[in-house]
């Protein structure tokens, strides 16, 4: 469905079209496109492309767009299936399909680079040694350099509400200071000064994408209220996190809204990564019972969402591509 959808040409936000360039130009053999992104740094994914290029016959926009969305959906897969914890019997399959249901194609091709480095991040979160977690960090910062701080976010949310609280000042200082800090783009790496750079450029665009991005964070809210009152107002201690996460996850939002993109992106990891893992440990233990409805409500939720897409451009145009291709 996702490689499949209608494209305008002419959307200055595509940045399918910036990956299907650099993509062709690997393919035609031109192998300095390998360190356009990140100064060099973020390798991995022009390498996967240019092996696309000799593995694969030549690719459409469409084509490129269904290898970005498979290899991030069998990347989700192989995490849900070998996850810490995850030799759960029967109930590893549901704990699969919601991981997937919920996993929002839609960005795993628009932002490719940072949506498989956030699901890369996932493994290293989960590392049971050093080593992995720091391979997983490399490979994770390699793909996006976002993969740095958003793991020392990751260290500090471990901390409890303290280090909450850590993560919500750190955001009030980003969002007081934002201006200042690009006015300082001389002192920092240019790899960051042009990631910040564009979020300048996009500042006309962003509003709609950020406030969109804010939908599913608020069903993540519903549902840990509705958790929180099939437990009866006593959750288990494990999950009291995961019905914080969402509040948590709205306030940087909230925060963040007035600089460009900085919303959607900070907070892609919970509405549309690992959105469906946090279902899942939010009625992991005395809300279990509910499970199998909520699961089945986000499920035509999801479809609800495809079937009502602007002008309809998620859904009904897909059997038409589809009998082309056949």
């Amino acid at each position: 469905m996702a490689g499949s959808r209608p494209l305008d040409p002419d959307d200055p936000s595509a940045d399918i079209f910036v990956y299907h360039e650099i993509y062709s130009e690997l393919a035609a053999g031109d192998l300095y496109w390998l360190t356009h992104f990140g100064g060099g740094l973020e390798l991995t994914l022009p390498l996967l492309m240019w092996v696309w290029s000799w593995l694969l016959p030549p690719l459409s926009v469409n084509g490129l767009m269904f290898c970005l969305a498979l290899t991030a959906s069998l990347s989700m897969w192989l995490w849900a299936e070998t996850r810490p914890g995850s030799a759960q019997g029967s109930t590893t399959p549901a704990l699969v399909g919601i991981c997937l249901v919920l996993l929002n194609i839609y960005f795993a091709t628009q932002l490719a680079r940072q949506f498989l480095s956030l699901i890369v991040l996932l493994f290293a979160f989960g590392a049971a040694t050093r080593p992995r977690r720091w391979l997983f960090l490399a490979l994770a910062s390699s793909l996006h350099l976002t993969a740095l701080p958003f793991y020392a976010l990751w260290l500090l949310a471990r901390r409890g509400w303290l280090g909450w609280l850590a993560i919500l000042g750190a955001m009030l200082v980003l969002r007081l200071y934002f201006v200042p800090l690009l006015a300082a783009l001389d002192i920092v790496p240019q790899a960051v000064a042009d990631k910040l750079q564009y979020y300048v450029d996009q500042e006309d665009a962003s509003a709609d994408a950020d406030i969109g991005s804010l939908r599913m964070v608020v069903v993540l809210g519903l549902l840990s209220l509705v958790s929180l009152l099939a437990c009866r107002l006593r959750p288990d201690p494990a999950t009291r996190p995961w019905l914080v996460l969402p509040w948590m996850t709205g306030a940087v939002h909230f925060m963040l809204l007035p600089i460009p993109l900085a919303s959607l992106r900070t907070t892609l990891i919970v509405h549309s990564v690992a959105t469906g893992f946090i279902v899942w440990q939010m009625f992991a233990h005395r809300a279990r019972g509910l499970l199998p409805v909520v699961l089945n409500v986000l499920l035509l939720y999801k479809v609800a969402a495809f079937a009502a897409g602007e002008g309809g451009a998620y859904l009904r145009p897909t059997p038409l591509m589809l009998s082309s291709f056949f």
